[in-house]
């Protein structure tokens, strides 16, 4: 758990960097989940890297969801951060959810195999599992704060 002292670079990185893993984690099972419920395609959306040129076509799962992965890492560094500086545990969790969310534009633009832009479900199903990915993270940090 995360105490009111600041923390070492090195204990807000290797803590950060855990809650940001655990909680990309528990985003995407949830979006995986939501798909598989829903037929929406939030999930392949969420693992969608189809517009990085110097990547394959066609990957693994598992090589795209360990991308994602590596993403939600800093965004987990970030989180610590600013919550050692704010001193607040859900505020900041769920602007970096919401922030996250907002990538729903260039993605959806970005690939023809995922959910239109226009389509209120998937939309609604995306923002809701990101601000979810937000209170994990607050979650994660424990109570301390």
């Amino acid at each position: 758990m995360i105490n009111k002292k600041q923390l070492s670079l090195y204990d807000l990185f290797i803590r950060g960097a855990a809650m940001g893993l655990a909680a990309g984690i528990g985003l995407g099972l949830l979006l995986k989940a939501m798909e598989a419920a829903t037929g929406m395609l939030v999930y392949t959306l969420l693992l969608n890297v189809d517009f990085i040129a110097f990547l394959p076509a066609e990957m693994p799962e598992a090589l795209e969801f360990a991308l994602h992965l590596a993403v939600s890492v800093p965004l987990g560094i970030l989180y610590l951060w600013l919550v050692q500086r704010l001193g607040i545990r859900l505020w900041p969790g769920l602007a970096l959810g919401l922030l996250t969310a907002c990538l729903w534009v260039p993605l959806t633009l970005a690939s023809n195999k995922v959910p239109a832009i226009d389509e209120g479900l998937a939309l609604l199903l995306w923002t809701g599992a990101h601000l979810v990915y937000g209170c994990l993270l607050a979650l994660f940090a424990g109570k301390r704060y």
